[in-house]
């Protein structure tokens, strides 16, 4: 879901119209620096790696953060990697 709205907004927006489910684990990055964008997606990984099979995960990012992911080519490839195993991603 792309929303161009506060994270906050985008949030409610995301939890009021059922796409991120209730129960689902959300993880939220609102740092738009590289060095913690990489250290976020390696604590996600590690979190999907041991996850139950019944998990739901939503990833939450901002305009900024989304902008370092693409201009990076190394932190893009990883976050492509990790994506397929989000239920849902609000931007």
């Amino acid at each position: 879901m792309l929303t161009g709205d506060k994270l906050e907004t985008a949030k409610s927006i995301a939890h009021s119209s059922g796409i991120c489910r209730v129960g689902s684990i959300t993880f939220a990055i609102e740092e738009a620096i590289k060095e913690r964008i990489e250290k976020y997606f390696k604590f996600f990984a590690a979190r999907i790696t041991y996850a139950e099979h019944t998990d739901i995960f939503s990833l939450f990012v901002t305009g900024e953060v989304l902008s370092v992911i693409f201009h990076e080519k190394k932190l893009k490839k990883q976050v492509c990697t990790y994506v397929v195993f989000y239920n849902s991603i609000i931007l």
